[in-house]
C-alpha cells in the first residue's frame, strides 16, 4: 500500500471514530456537557439530548457563552472547571444546583472530566428524589429502632414485674418443667426446704422432695396434668422432706403456665396445722393457739348480717387493728365491700358449692385503704356463720395491674406503629422442624434445596395472628382477616428464598432473622420490604409468638436499579476506550478490566491486582491503593516486565452503590515518546560530556602552562642578573637547568593532554604502576622546583613494591597535593610526611596514602568545597597545578577516594591530612 493511500486509510478511520465519538455522545443518558479551552477562559462547546431534555431546549441559548460570565456567581464550580482543565484531573461531587435555563432548583451528582488537547466534558445527574428517598429511609430507619427500643423495654419492664410477682407472693413458689425438673424457686422456698437456688434450679427434680408414700400419686397428677390440663386436680395436700430430712405437709396450687408444658406451683408448709388439726380433738385449748398463730388469716362470720364471730390475729392485722378483740368490735364486712353486689354474689357461690378456694375479693381496710384478699370458705348453715382463711394479695393485684396496662401500651403501640407489623404463630412448624431433627436431619439448607416443596410446607404451618393499621396501607388489603388466611397471600418465589433462610436461622438456634426480600400486595403490585423477624422472649421454646417488622424499600430498589444502569452505561463507555481500563476495590480484588488491557495481561476473574498486573503475591511497594481509597487522584509511570512498555497511569476514587469507595485506573500507553525522551537524554549527557572535557582541557592549560611561563620568565630574569654579575656567573649553569626543567614540564603537559584526550576518546586504560618510584620522583622534582623553600619530605611507607592500576596523571596528583601543602604554609620550615597504609574494605584490599603537612589547615567549611571546579582562586607558580578538583576527578577514574581532615582531630592549625585511597593489585 502506498504512503498516499495509508493516510487516506488513517483519515478515513479518524474521521468514522469521531462520528462514532460523537454519537455515543450525544446518546449518552446523563446530561453531559463539552467546554473547550480557549485563551485563559472555558468555552461551553456543545452539549447531549439528555442535557438539551433537561434543560427543557434552553441550552442552546448559552452555547459560546464563557465559563467566567456563566458561573460568576458560582466561584467553586469556575475553580472546578479550571482545576480539571489546567490539572488534567477527574473530579467528582455533589452539589445544589439552580438550573439558569429553567430556574429549578435540583440536587446533582457532577463529574468533570478532561480529554485532551483542551476539552473538560461535565456528567450531570439529578439525584433529587435519592436524596429525599435516602432522608425518609434514614427516618423510617431511625423510628423503627426508637420503637423497637422501647418494645424492648417494654417486655423488660414485664419480665421484671413477673419477678417481683414470683418472689413476693408470699408463699414458697416453683416451676416445674415437664420432664420434673425444678426450673425457678423463690426465697420462701429456700426458707421452706433449707436449699439454696444454686442447689436446687435445673439440678434436682421435684421428685426428690416427695416422701415414697406419696410419689406415685404424685408423678400421675403430674403426668395427666399435661395430657387433660383442664380435668387436673390443682389444689391438694402431700408430704415433703426438706433438707435435714425432716417431713413436711404441704398444701400445693399448681397449674400449667399457659402455652407452654411448665407448672407453677405454690407450696404452703401445713405441716404445723395438719399436726394441730390432729391434737385438736384433744384439747381445745391446743386448737385455739393454733388458730390464732397461724400464719394465715382465719375467721368465723355470721351469715346474716356479715358480722365476725371470731378471727385470729393474723386475719385483724390484714384490715389495720392491732388485736383481734377491736377488729371483732368495730368491723362488719357488708360496709366495707367495695362492690355493693359482690358479698351477695359470693354467698351464692358458696351455696351453690357448700365451699370456695382461691376467691378473691376487693375490700377496704379501716382507714379505707383498698385491700385484696384471696380466700377459701365454707358455710356452715346450722350456725349460721362462714368460716375460712384469707391471704393478702394486694401486691400481686397490683402487680396485674400493671402488667394488664403494660399489655394495654403495647396493643395501642402495635396499632399505631408508622412501619408494618405482624404477630405470628409458629408453634406448629417449630414441632414439625422438631420432628425433622429427630428423623436425623442436621443440613436443613441441604434438605430444603433437596426438596423445595418442604418450605411451601412450612408456610401453610404458620398462622398470622395480627396485623396493624399500616399493614392493611402499605399491602392494600380491606379488613384485617384478608391475612388471616396464610402467608401465601403476599408470598412470591423471592418470599420463598427468604423464608427458608429465615427457617435456617430459627432451627439453628437463633432467635432473630433480617433480610430484604419481595412481597406481593393484594392488587399484584410487587413490594420490595426490608423483613425483621424475631421470637418473643420467652417464645423461644415453641415459636408460639414471632412479631415481624416489615419497611418499604420499594423506592431505595427502584433508585439502586437506575444507579445499576448508569453504571453498566458507564461501563460500555469504557470498554470503548482505546486507553486500559481497570476497577479495584480495597481488597486488591479486580472488579473490572475494558478489553484493551485483558488482550495484553489475560483474564482476571478471581484475581488480585498485584498477581494480576505484577505477578507478585503481595500488594506492590509503589501501590497508591491507600492514596486513592482516601479520595486523591494520584498520577504515575510503570513500567510492565510482561508487555515491555511504559504507560503513564491515572488512580482516582470512584464510589459504589453500598456507599464503599474503589479505584479507578486508567493506563495510557507511552513508550515511544519515552524512548524519545531517552535518546534526547543521551544526547544532552554526550554534549555535557564534551563541554565538562573541554572545560577540564581549558582549566589545565590555563593553569599549568601559565605556572610553567612564570617559572620560566623567573629563570630568564634570573640569568640576566647572573650575567651582569660575574661574581654569581657559576650559578648561570644550575638557573639554566632549572628553566629546561620548565621547558620539558611544558612538554610534559602537552604530551598528559595527548594522552588524556586519546583516554577520553577510547576509554580508561590503565597500567599497572609501582606508587613509590612516582613518589619519589615527584618529591624530587617538587624539592629542585621549590629550592627557595626550607623543606623536610618525608615518606612512611609498609614496603617497597606497592602497585595499583592507574596512568601517567599519578603523577601529577602527586605533585599538585606536594605544592599545595608547600603553597599554604608559613612557617620556617614546611614539613611533610607521606604515610602510606594498607586497608581491607568490602573483601578488598586498598593502599591508603596520607600527605600530612604542618600548613595552615582547611576550616570545616572548605574541606568538601576545596575539590570543587574553579575553586582554587591561587593558582601560584610552581608545578602542573591540574587543582584539587581535578586530583578527585583522577583518583575517582582509579576507583579511589580522596578527601582532606585535620592532621591532628578538631585542630585545623595543626596542619591538614589529605588522604588518598586507592584499590591495590598484584
Amino acid at each position: 500500500m502506498s504512503k498516499k493511500n495509508k493516510v487516506r486509510k488513517i483519515a478515513n478511520k479518524t474521521k468514522t471514530s469521531k462520528k462514532r465519538f460523537k454519537e455515543l455522545f450525544k446518546g449518552i443518558p446523563i446530561p453531559t456537557y463539552s467546554w473547550q479551552k480557549i485563551d485563559d477562559d472555558l468555552i461551553l462547546f456543545d452539549y447531549n439530548d439528555a442535557a438539551e431534555k433537561i434543560t427543557k431546549g434552553m441550552i442552546k441559548n448559552y452555547v459560546g457563552t464563557k465559563a467566567s460570565e456563566m458561573y460568576k456567581n458560582r466561584p467553586e464550580i469556575l475553580e472546578e472547571l479550571f482545576r480539571c482543565a489546567n490539572d488534567r484531573v477527574s473530579i467528582f461531587r455533589e452539589m445544589k444546583y439552580d438550573y439558569m435555563s429553567t430556574g429549578e432548583e435540583r440536587f446533582l451528582s457532577v463529574m468533570y472530566g478532561f480529554i485532551p488537547p483542551d476539552l473538560v466534558i461535565v456528567h450531570t445527574e439529578d439525584i433529587t428524589v435519592k436524596k429525599e428517598i435516602l432522608e425518609r429511609l434514614k427516618k423510617s430507619e431511625k423510628e423503627l429502632k426508637a420503637l423497637t427500643l422501647e418494645l424492648k423495654q417494654r417486655i423488660d419492664i414485664s419480665e421484671e414485674k413477673y419477678k417481683a410477682i414470683f418472689e413476693n407472693t408470699g408463699t414458697a413458689t416453683i416451676i416445674v418443667e415437664e420432664d420434673t425438673t425444678i426450673s425457678l424457686i423463690n426465697e420462701q422456698f429456700e426458707e421452706l426446704f433449707g436449699y439454696s437456688r444454686e442447689e436446687v434450679e435445673w439440678k434436682k427434680s421435684w421428685t426428690e422432695f416427695i416422701v415414697e408414700e406419696d410419689l406415685g400419686r404424685m408423678e400421675k397428677l403430674h403426668y395427666f396434668r399435661r395430657k387433660d390440663p383442664k380435668s387436673a386436680l390443682r389444689k391438694y395436700e402431700f408430704r415433703a422432706t426438706d433438707k435435714k430430712g425432716d417431713i413436711r405437709d404441704i398444701f400445693i396450687v399448681l397449674d400449667l403456665i399457659p402455652g407452654t408444658k411448665q407448672s407453677v406451683a405454690s407450696l404452703l408448709d401445713i405441716t404445723e396445722r395438719k399436726k394441730t388439726e390432729e391434737k385438736l380433738t384433744d384439747s381445745e385449748a391446743k386448737y385455739r393457739y393454733l388458730f390464732n398463730n397461724a400464719q394465715v388469716g382465719l375467721y368465723w362470720s355470721r351469715i346474716s348480717d356479715g358480722k365476725f364471730l371470731e378471727c385470729n390475729d393474723t386475719f385483724a392485722k390484714l384490715f389495720g387493728y392491732d388485736t383481734r378483740e377491736e377488729f371483732l368490735e368495730n368491723y362488719n364486712a357488708i360496709e366495707h365491700y367495695i362492690d355493693p353486689n359482690a358479698r351477695s354474689e359470693l354467698i351464692e357461690e358458696i351455696r351453690d358449692n357448700k365451699e370456695v378456694k382461691n376467691y378473691e375479693i376487693n375490700v377496704t381496710r379501716r382507714d379505707g385503704t383498698p385491700i385484696w384478699l384471696n380466700i377459701s370458705t365454707r358455710i356452715s348453715e346450722k350456725e349460721n356463720r362462714f368460716e375460712g382463711a384469707a391471704i393478702d394479695i394486694t401486691k400481686r393485684k397490683k402487680i396485674e395491674q400493671k402488667l394488664k396496662e403494660s399489655e394495654e401500651n403495647y396493643r395501642y403501640l402495635f396499632e399505631n406503629s408508622p412501619i408494618s407489623l405482624w404477630e405470628e404463630d409458629a408453634s406448629e412448624l417449630k414441632k414439625y422442624i422438631e420432628t425433622l431433627k429427630n428423623s436425623g436431619i442436621k443440613d436443613f439448607r441441604v434438605y430444603f434445596d433437596k426438596n423445595p416443596e418442604e418450605v411451601k410446607k412450612c408456610v401453610s404451618m404458620v398462622k398470622i395472628i395480627n396485623v396493624n393499621q399500616k399493614t392493611l396501607e402499605l399491602y392494600k388489603a380491606n379488613k384485617k382477616e384478608d391475612f388471616f388466611v396464610g402467608l401465601d397471600k403476599v408470598f412470591t418465589e423471592e418470599s420463598l428464598d427468604t423464608f427458608k433462610e429465615q427457617i435456617i436461622n430459627f432451627a439453628g438456634g437463633k432467635t432473630r432473622f433480617e433480610s430484604e426480600s419481595i412481597n406481593s400486595k393484594f392488587n399484584g403490585v410487587k413490594l420490595y420490604i426490608l423483613l425483621v423477624c424475631e421470637i418473643v422472649a420467652g417464645f423461644k421454646e415453641d415459636w408460639s409468638k414471632v412479631l415481624i417488622s416489615i419497611i418499604d424499600i420499594s423506592e431505595r430498589k427502584k433508585a439502586e436499579e437506575k444507579l445499576q444502569l448508569e453504571r453498566d452505561n458507564f461501563l460500555n463507555i469504557l470498554n470503548s476506550m482505546e486507553d486500559g481500563v481497570y476497577i479495584v476495590d480495597q481488597n486488591y480484588d479486580i472488579e473490572y478490566v475494558n478489553p484493551i488491557l485483558t488482550k495484553e495481561f489475560g483474564q482476571f476473574e478471581g484475581t488480585k491486582c498485584f498477581k494480576y498486573f505484577e505477578g507478585q503475591n503481595e500488594p506492590c511497594p509503589r501501590c497508591k491503593n491507600k492514596e486513592v481509597l482516601q479520595g486523591k487522584t494520584v498520577r504515575g509511570e510503570w513500567f510492565s516486565f510482561k508487555t515491555q512498555k511504559t504507560y503513564d497511569v491515572i488512580d482516582t476514587p470512584i464510589k459504589n452503590l453500598d456507599g464503599s469507595i474503589s479505584k479507578l485506573g486508567i493506563f495510557r500507553d507511552i513508550s515511544e515518546s519515552k524512548k524519545a525522551e531517552q535518546v534526547l537524554k543521551e544526547s544532552e549527557e554526550k554534549y555535557r560530556e564534551a563541554y565538562n572535557r573541554a572545560e577540564f582541557y581549558k582549566d589545565l592549560f590555563a593553569h599549568d602552562i601559565n605556572n610553567i611561563l612564570q617559572s620560566i620568565l623567573s629563570g630568564i630574569q634570573i640569568s640576566q642578573l647572573i650575567v651582569d654579575n660575574p661574581e654569581k656567573r657559576d650559578n648561570l649553569k644550575e638557573n639554566a637547568a632549572i628553566i629546561k626543567e620548565q621547558v620539558i614540564r611544558g612538554a610534559k603537559l602537552v604530551s598528559n593532554v595527548q594522552k588524556l584526550s586519546k583516554l577520553e576518546e577510547t576509554g580508561k586504560i590503565l597500567e599497572k604502576i609501582e606508587i613509590l618510584n612516582v613518589l619519589k620522583n615527584t618529591i624530587s622534582f617538587v624539592e629542585k622546583s621549590c629550592n627557595d623553600k626550607k623543606l623536610a619530605i618525608r615518606v612512611d611507607s609498609l614496603g617497597e613494591k606497592l602497585i595499583i592500576k592507574a596512568n601517567a596523571l599519578l603523577e601529577d596528583v602527586f605533585e599538585n597535593l606536594l605544592i599545595n601543602a608547600i603553597r599554604h604554609n608559613t612557617n620556617l620550615i614546611t614539613e611533610i610526611t607521606v604515610r602510606i597504609s594498607r586497608e581491607r574494605n568490602v573483601g578488598k584490599d586498598f593502599l591508603k596514602m596520607e600527605f600530612m603537612d604542618n600548613g595552615i589547615g582547611v576550616g570545616d567549611s572548605m574541606k568538601e568545597k576545596i575539590f570543587q571546579r574553579g575553586n582554587n582562586k591561587d593558582k601560584g607558580v610552581y608545578g602542573m597545578g591540574l587543582g584539587l578538583s581535578l586530583v578527585r576527578g583522577i583518583i575517582e577514574s582509579y576507583n579511589g577516594k580522596v578527601w582532606v581532615e585535620d592532621r591532628v582531630k578538631g585542630d585545623r592549625s595543626k596542619g591538614s591530612n589529605f588522604v588518598l585511597v586507592i584499590p591495590e593489585v598484584d
